[in-house]
């Protein structure tokens, strides 16, 4: 079951724990925090840009190996 009810200024999400793993509702979560912070910043969007370009970059650096370890076997 989903349900989304309005109270206040608050929004109030239940979701039946069979729906949603424990991960997903976790990078949920993150995905919300990063689109506030981003709502709320000053940074124009070609440095947001070249900013993200630098996050993916130095995550694949971080995480190549053990995908690539994964693919291969």
């Amino acid at each position: 079951m989903l349900e989304v009810l309005r109270q206040g200024e608050k929004i109030l999400i239940s979701v039946d724990q069979d729906m949603i793993s424990n991960d997903y509702f976790l990078k949920f979560l993150e995905r919300m925090k990063v689109e506030e912070i981003a709502r709320k910043s000053q940074l124009k969007e070609d440095d947001a840009m070249a900013l993200a370009e630098e996050i993916k970059a130095d995550w694949w650096e971080k995480n190549k190996n053990q995908l690539l370890d994964g693919i291969n076997e």
